[in-house]
């Protein structure tokens, strides 16, 4: 795990002043694409199970209270953005690395995002289906 983790750190080119506790196995650092302060826990059996408790400048990320769910379904056929998400034990893979799951982050942040922009222009009545649509396909 510590060997894995400490690789992660060395090679990451978005990872910047890494700390990691053993003791407590938290890692925390500054991610180099927009300077957040992003923390995980490691488990014990790291890169076997996924980080746990991942926050976001102190902020708990917890994706399946954000964004309108409706819209996620309608415009992005995502049933629950907890279920999608590479931090799902079902969707887990050795494989997947830090820098993997703040690239996902991304992604997941501008549909949730466009989620609630979705729901404002539809009650507004400012663009139809097909409009909204064809946006969601620059956002996948």
């Amino acid at each position: 795990m510590l060997k894995r983790i400490y690789n992660e750190i060395n090679n990451s080119k978005e990872i910047k002043n890494a700390e990691f506790d053993e003791e407590t196995r938290k890692l925390s650092f500054i991610h180099g694409k927009n300077n957040n302060y992003i923390t995980f826990i490691m488990p014990l059996n790291y890169p076997f199970y996924p980080p746990k408790n991942f926050r976001i400048n102190y902020k708990h990320v917890n994706y399946h209270r954000m964004g309108n769910s409706t819209m996620i379904y309608k415009y992005f056929k995502i049933d629950c953005i907890c279920c999608y998400t590479i931090l799902c034990t079902a969707n887990w893979s050795p494989s997947v690395t830090i820098e993997k799951i703040l690239k996902e982050y991304d992604l997941i942040k501008n549909i949730i995002n466009c989620s609630n922009v979705f729901d404002f222009i539809e009650k507004k009545n400012y663009l139809n289906d097909d409009v909204l649509k064809i946006i969601t396909s620059y956002i996948k």
